[in-house]
This record gives C-alpha cells, structure tokens and sequence, in this order.
C-alpha cells in the first residue's frame, strides 16, 4: 500500500521496487489493461532513449 501525498507523489513500496528491481532515476510508467486496471511498469532504458528519438525527430518534421 502507498500514501498519496500533498504533491501526488507515492512511495513505491520495497517488495514491488524488488520485483521491479527499481533503482533511483528509473523511470516507470503508469497503463491501463484491458480490464481497466493502472499498471506500473519500469520503462527500459532502451525505449526511454527510442522515445527520446522519436519525439526530437517528430519535432524537426513539425518545424518544417
């Protein structure tokens, strides 16, 4: 269980951050499944640097 605090941030508790095996400075992502339910995921260091890509090279197309 995690407390939402007054900045809407939560402490991931340790047996998740294990599971995860989360370290400071990962990202995570929050989806939502087929059922409706939120998911957090930890972001692969490769597809944080994909999206990076993608998003510097979709601004050069939309300056043009």
């Amino acid at each position: 269980m995690g407390i939402v605090t007054r900045k809407y941030q939560i402490t991931i508790p340790k047996e998740v951050r294990k599971t995860l095996r989360l370290r400071v400075g990962d990202r995570v992502e929050i989806v939502r499944n087929e059922k409706g339910e939120f998911v957090l995921r930890k972001v692969a260091k490769d597809k944080d640097k994909y999206v990076k890509v993608l998003s510097e090279v979709a601004g050069i197309f939309k300056e043009s």
